[in-house]
């Protein structure tokens, strides 16, 4: 009797979450077919359905909408809500995180998500690695020690020959003509900064 109950519940909350997925899916695609649909859409639809997938692609775009209007600490909070299953999609939600934070001077949690971004990836991604190269430049710059900028300079180092390894067989593209041309200057400027 137990069993038939919990099994009648169980199978009710599968019809009603079934139901709520259809919703939100509806929703999201309706605001979707618009050219650009409204921060405020987004967010209805991301507050109405939290825990669909739908829902969660809503969060996704409020993010990027925020971002787009530069408020970047709402459009941090809206990529936080976002709990994306793709690891493609994990490593992109990182990576605007990284780069919201960094466009806020935040640069030690702009350097954690970019780290977080570059990890969640399997195999080795350009744009990610790119771009925590480039916060350890700005980190650099406001280092006032020969010793604080050494130890980003070898960070950067350090990115730039993973980058070179990585992409030795495309040694035409902009990223590996950057790092080739960084590993030479960084190990001078470490060098210079040693002394």
């Amino acid at each position: 009797m137990v069993l038939c109950a919990a099994g009648s519940i169980l199978f009710s909350y599968f019809l009603y979450k079934n139901h709520q997925e259809k919703q939100a899916q509806t929703a999201l695609a309706c605001l979707l077919e618009q050219e650009e649909p409204t921060i405020n859409e987004l967010k209805t639809v991301a507050d109405k359905y939290p825990s669909t997938k739908a829902g969660n692609t809503a969060r996704y775009k409020l993010g990027q909408a925020h971002m787009a209007d530069k408020a970047y600490q709402k459009a941090i909070k809206a990529f936080q809500k976002c709990k994306p299953k793709n690891n493609l999609v994990k490593a992109e939600k990182l990576y605007y995180i990284s780069h919201c934070y960094a466009e806020i001077n935040q640069l030690n949690d702009a350097l954690n998500f970019a780290k977080r971004a570059q990890n969640t990836v399997v195999g080795c991604q350009a744009k990610y690695l790119d771009h925590t190269f480039n916060i350890y430049e700005s980190i650099k710059q406001r280092k006032t020690t020969n010793k604080g900028k050494r130890e980003s300079a070898k960070a950067q180092l350090s990115i730039a020959q993973k980058v070179c390894y990585t992409f030795a067989n495309k040694a035409e593209s902009p990223i590996y003509k950057k790092m080739v041309a960084a590993k030479e200057n960084l190990a001078q400027e470490i060098k210079n900064l040693a002394s």
